[in-house]
């Protein structure tokens, strides 16, 4: 038997580069990125939107979610190679801090955070990011389809998120006897495929945020296929009189 120490990196998932070959040509990532606004000042900005974007959702499907954990896995010999960075280059991976700083578009525009100015700026990118992501889910969707959909099921539903602490915008639902975060999700009935999702406070309203969220899917839809069947299908918590008045102006059913 021979033991050495002086073998380059080595990675025990190697099976995320198979994936990263898949999906690096179709550009998934990349595109989405790239319509993602940035509100960071371009000064202090050492990981672009699509470095972040790219290190955040391998971690997810990594089985490691958490921020934390970037503060390990941005150096390990896997993870900078999906990302394009070399292992041993500078700049390193983000950071815990800067990946979960991300997805709430936090600035940093030389003052203080909190300042009405900077709060403005921060939720004015992420309801764009929403609505990009939503735009960006559509586009995919129809233009994996060899011809245009003549009827599509929208499934609307919510999904308890249960927390741990004292995190923002978690609470307590009586009706789930837990505290938690109560995102809404959207899928195509037929395929399953992901319409649009979006995080929410955990004592929101299941309606909450439905319609608009609904309206522009619906718009996506009739834009290129304008005779396409559209139906909803949605448990108690959408029967409410906004959402009704909505689908009978959009021609859903």
């Amino acid at each position: 038997m021979e033991v050495t120490f002086d073998q380059g990196p080595l990675v025990s998932d190697a099976g995320l580069l198979a994936l990263r070959a898949l999906e690096r040509p179709l550009g998934i990532l990349a595109d989405l990125a790239a319509q993602l606004p940035d509100p960071r000042a371009p000064p202090f900005v050492r990981h672009s939107t699509e470095r972040l974007l790219t290190q955040q959702v391998y971690q997810v499907l990594a089985g490691c979610p958490d921020g934390n954990d970037a503060d390990r896995l941005r150096h390990d010999a896997l993870f900078p190679l999906l990302a394009a960075v070399p292992p041993d280059g500078e700049p390193a991976l983000a950071s815990g801090s800067t990946l979960a700083r991300f997805p709430y578009a936090y600035p940093r525009r030389g003052q203080r955070q909190g300042q009405p100015e900077v709060l403005l700026v921060r939720r004015a990118a992420q309801r764009e990011r929403r609505q990009r992501r939503h735009d960006f889910l559509a586009d995919r969707f129809l233009r994996t389809r060899v011809t245009p959909p003549t009827e599509i099921i929208l499934e609307v539903d919510a999904t308890d998120d249960p927390s741990h602490g004292h995190q923002a915008l978690s609470g307590y639902h009586g009706c789930y006897g837990q505290h938690h975060y109560l995102p809404r999700w959207v899928f195509d009935g037929a395929s399953g495929f992901p319409w649009a999702c979006w995080l929410r406070h955990g004592t929101a309203h299941p309606s909450q945020g439905a319609v608009d969220v609904l309206r522009r899917v619906v718009q996506k839809l009739r834009a290129v296929g304008p005779e396409v069947v559209i139906n909803g299908r949605a448990d108690s918590g959408l029967a409410v009189p906004a959402v009704y008045d909505s689908g009978q102006q959009d021609g859903r059913r």
